[in-house]
């Protein structure tokens, strides 16, 4: 398996590194819970009434409460067991994914902007999130398994990179905004 050190150069200075705070980036997709329970008492409430099972909604209503209920906080945990962020002294690092791995690569140089978003779970965990914007980053559209994604004028949608659920949100982007300076000084 892959990991972050063998993506790093040899000189390259890591500044700083850390993992998401686990309940913090889990708990948001257990909102889904509700939804399926709302799903399994409308299809029982159809099964109750005799509804022959495939001329009923229960052949949406089941499937639906499985995949928000179970499969989208499974999906979610597994993701934040195997991210990873890294900020070196050239770039920033950011590796995820629930079953395989995906590592996205900021150089410094490109990165015009990262700003800090707290949200409502992440005040309960004293957490907070980087989004870091870069010239080929529109503005946000929605959120998609916790990743933001915006859409570029095409059918798929670009996906921002952020740092998520991380301690201190304020110091590390500090770390960024210093890390881009020198970075600039040296070029």
């Amino acid at each position: 398996m892959v990991g972050l050190d063998e993506q790093l150069d040899v000189n390259e200075n890591v500044l700083w590194r850390d993992k998401p705070v686990k309940m913090a980036f889990f708990l948001p997709a257990l909102g889904g819970v509700f939804f399926a329970l709302f799903f399994l008492a409308f299809a029982s409430i159809w099964l109750v009434a005799g509804v022959p099972l495939l001329a009923s909604p229960i052949v949406i209503a089941i499937p639906a409460a499985i995949i928000l209920g179970i499969f989208i906080p499974l999906w979610q945990y597994l993701r934040g067991q195997r991210s990873e962020y890294v900020i070196t002294d050239k770039r920033v690092i950011i590796r995820s994914g629930a079953i395989g791995r995906s590592f996205r690569f900021i150089e410094l140089g490109k990165i015009q902007e990262a700003h800090v978003k707290i949200g409502l779970v992440d005040r309960w965990f004293k957490t907070g999130s980087i989004i870091i914007l870069t010239a080929t980053s529109a503005l946000t559209s929605g959120n998609i398994g916790g990743d933001l994604i915006a859409w570029k004028g095409g059918p798929l949608p670009h996906i921002i990179p952020n740092i998520s659920t991380i301690r201190k949100p304020y110091d590390v982007q500090k770390i960024i905004q210093d890390a881009i300076q020198d970075y600039k000084l040296k070029s």
